[in-house]
């Protein structure tokens, strides 16, 4: 009997070796810390970067205020001095600072008056509160728990372009593969919760589901066409108004960029694919091997500035033989049915609405930029509704 007791407990004990580094691995949290629209450590997480939980609070690494550091400028420089054995952190702007003494503890305001917070030393690094911190400098913190990637850390200041929603709903494949990732370099054992893609993927438009069968659709809209717009955006025209009255319509387009501009549009690109709009490229098709590489050059720089790809191309003096090159690449090609750029002074409303008439059950009509299209846009989403089509949003699935 005392045999069997002791042979019970040894198997349990060795059970619970096994068991124990992937349940410790399974409980680790991780943190992902992001300013404005930018990862910090985007390659892949670094851990010595890495935020960190003492006592229910939240502390980041001091550099994270560092704009040569991150490329993030949020404002706040620092100081740190060791002078008669105390070790000091200043941070600090304009209108406040916050001096940490290390050495005892304590951390004072501007006006030398004691704060409720201190830093804390971790990987041989400064680390400062969070939270408390982006209060004393008037930032935005965001503590943001997702169901398989972690927590996301978000701070920000008046030149963030995306909500934390849309950010969040922008950056999921990107920030589910970091996380995958590292919990493999920490123990290449452990099955992730996802499968790690080899690109981050766009983010997805998913369509509301009909509340009819297909079947009773094409009977109740058979007068209506289905219409998608696109728009071919440059630097300096009227995007940002056109992406304000769409989002204000409900309407979801196709923005077309040409990719040794995607730098200068950053700000509209990451709005768009914000607001659920698709992105695509727009580039010469005269020669395909050249444009091949052009959209090649562009997804590189997308995927640095929004951690996506996309599959959506528009040729401008392209022939069949270029557009089939794109296609045997896995490009989805933007062909418009109807060119709805203003030519004159105006959108020609009346006209746009005459040809997508003329199409069988589908319309795709391509708009420019600038402030024409932009002031009378509303007007036409408001005709088309009204005469029984459907907006719909561009999707490379729906795209030859």
């Amino acid at each position: 009997m005392r045999r069997r007791i002791w042979a019970g407990c040894l198997l349990a004990a060795v059970l619970l070796a096994i068991c124990l580094p992937l349940a410790n691995a399974s409980e680790t949290t991780v943190y992902q810390l992001a300013l404005n629209d930018n990862f910090v450590d985007e390659d892949a997480l670094v851990a010595s970067n890495m935020p960190v939980a003492v006592s229910g609070t939240i502390y980041v690494p001091y550099s994270t205020f560092d704009r040569y550091t991150t490329g993030v400028d949020l404002g706040v420089s620092y100081t740190e001095n060791w002078e008669n054995g105390a070790h000091t952190l200043t941070l600090f702007t304009l209108n406040a600072l916050l001096r940490f003494d290390l050495t005892n503890q304590t951390c004072i305001d501007q006006y030398e008056q004691p704060q409720n917070m201190k830093a804390i030393l971790r990987n041989n690094k400064v680390y400062v509160p969070a939270y408390s911190v982006c209060q004393a400098f008037g930032l935005q913190y965001s503590y943001i728990p997702t169901r398989t990637a972690g927590v996301l850390i978000r701070i920000k200041n008046h030149n963030a372009v995306l909500s934390d929603v849309k950010f969040q709903q922008s950056s999921a494949s990107f920030m589910q593969t970091r996380y995958d990732k590292y919990l493999q370099s920490l123990n290449p054992t452990i099955t992730t919760a996802t499968p790690t893609p080899s690109t981050p993927s766009r983010p997805v438009v998913t369509p509301p589901p009909p509340s009819t069968t297909p079947q009773q659709q094409e009977t109740e809209t058979e007068d209506g066409k289905t219409v998608r717009l696109a728009l071919c955006c440059t630097p300096g025209d009227a995007t940002e108004s056109l992406l304000e009255t769409l989002d204000s319509r409900g309407v979801r387009a196709l923005f077309l960029f040409r990719p040794e501009e995607l730098e200068e549009q950053a700000q509209r690109v990451l709005r768009a694919l914000g607001d659920g709009h698709s992105v695509g490229f727009l580039v010469d098709g005269s020669d395909a091997q050249s444009a091949l590489e052009q959209l090649e050059k562009g997804n590189d720089t997308l995927e640095r500035l929004t951690w996506s790809r996309t599959h959506i191309a528009c040729l401008e003096n392209g022939g069949d033989e270029s557009a089939q090159s794109l296609r045997e690449a896995g490009w989805r090609l933007w062909q418009r049915e109807v060119d709805g750029r203003p030519s004159s002074g105006d959108l020609p409303v009346t006209w746009i609405l005459s040809q997508v008439e003329r199409q069988r059950t589908s319309a795709r009509v391509e708009l420019d930029g600038s402030t024409v299209t932009a002031q009378s846009i509303g007007r036409l989403i408001s005709r088309l509704l009204s005469e029984g089509n459907t907006i719909s949003a561009v999707l490379d699935s729906e795209l030859s």
